[in-house]
């Protein structure tokens, strides 16, 4: 079966939309805008336990975070020893 470059667009496009799914059930869930004042995002800058890192992905109501230094994310809780880096620190 010949490579078709519209598959990878597709599976970009279902992994956003995962995405953007779970993380408006994370954020609404846990209300963090309301309790923190921040919304999870891909991308976004976190401290875990005592490392920091950035959201990579999410896997159901857990974010993937890969932590500096590290080459593979690990699953972490939104609000269990999670802080969230805001725009202004």
């Amino acid at each position: 079966m010949p490579y078709d470059h519209d598959d990878d667009l597709d599976d970009a496009f279902r992994t956003r939309r995962r995405q953007a799914h779970e993380l408006g059930y994370i954020n609404t869930y846990y209300r963090l805008p309301e309790r923190l004042g921040v919304r999870g995002t891909i991308g976004g800058r976190v401290r875990w336990t005592d490392r920091e890192g950035a959201i990579v992905d999410t896997s159901g109501a857990y974010l993937q975070v890969l932590l500096d230094g590290d080459t593979d994310p690990v699953p972490c809780h939104p609000t269990s020893n999670m802080a969230y880096w805001t725009p202004t620190g």
